[in-house]
């Protein structure tokens, strides 16, 4: 089962990090996450009207552009985000912008990735994804390793489709 995220996920992931740090920091943890984002929408951020204005409108830019980033690299953001100290005092944070309330984006974000079946384990902070098992007897049309994430991805990728064929037969 591949994963599939609300864009409201990454509206409300956007704002928490940019309202705990800044905009550059968000730009760098997503530099980090090997994910290139040129972030255009945050030009007029110097000025408190410019970051006011930002979290005051719904703007889906970056939710729309993570549509294009391969799921893979989903949770390991999410998970710096999420379990971030900062971001997490938000929740009590008494703030809002006209009327929609900082409080309520944290906690809002945690339901959303519970209703899309991502697992949060605060002891560990990990969030997980279980996938689905079909039951086959087929074995994997790859079954070794590459070693590398990305590749590994396709390769369970290959290995679901391929045993996906087996199930319609």
């Amino acid at each position: 089962m591949t994963l599939t995220l609300n864009k409201r996920v990454w509206l409300l992931a956007e704002r928490l990090y940019i309202h705990a740090y800044n905009a550059d920091k968000f730009l760098k943890l997503l530099a980090l996450n090997d994910i290139d984002y040129d972030g255009a929408n945050y030009s007029d951020f110097d000025t408190t009207k410019g970051l006011y204005t930002f979290m005051s409108e719904d703007d889906y830019t970056f939710a729309s552009f993570m549509e294009i980033v391969p799921s893979y690299k989903y949770l390991h953001l999410l998970q710096e985000i999420v379990f971030d100290e900062n971001v997490k005092k938000t929740a009590k944070d008494n703030w809002n912008y006209y009327g929609e309330f900082i409080r309520n984006w944290y906690p809002e974000l945690i339901d959303l990735l519970k209703l899309a079946g991502i697992q949060v384990d605060n002891g560990a902070r990990q969030l997980t994804f279980p996938e689905i098992e079909y039951p086959t007897d087929k074995k994997d049309f790859l079954p070794d390793g590459f070693g590398d994430t990305f590749l590994d991805y396709i390769r369970k990728e290959i290995n679901e489709c391929y045993k996906m064929v087996g199930i319609c037969r």
